[in-house]
């Protein structure tokens, strides 16, 4: 990867003394992924975005955050590579190796 992803954390819904709010969670679940199109969560570790195995709940916040992540992605696989050379059937150069060399000093043939 060229370009490093800023990946938020996911918003988790918590209670604490029966007052109902938003937190920042460990990582997204698995339903989440699957939601924004990343159907295999090893992937979703190799691009760094935390995913938190315990979790099974979906907020549409954090599949919203997902979506732009895997926009991204995409965008970045899309990468048009160069054709190779026609000049493949050039003679490449002929290498020595040292061993050849220091035999034939040594033998002096």
């Amino acid at each position: 990867m060229s370009k490093k992803l800023e990946i938020e954390k996911p918003l988790v819904k918590s209670q604490n003394k029966g007052i109902a709010g938003l937190r920042v969670g460990r990582g997204y679940s698995f339903k989440e992924l699957n939601e924004a199109g990343i159907k295999n969560y090893r992937l979703a570790m190799s691009h760094r975005i935390p995913v938190d195995r315990l979790r099974n709940t979906v907020h549409k916040e954090n599949i919203d955050r997902l979506r732009n992540v895997t926009n991204e992605i995409n965008e970045q696989k899309i990468v048009v590579k160069e054709k190779p050379s026609e000049n493949r059937n050039q003679a490449k150069p002929k290498v020595i190796k040292k061993r050849t060399i220091r035999r034939k000093l040594i033998h002096n043939d």
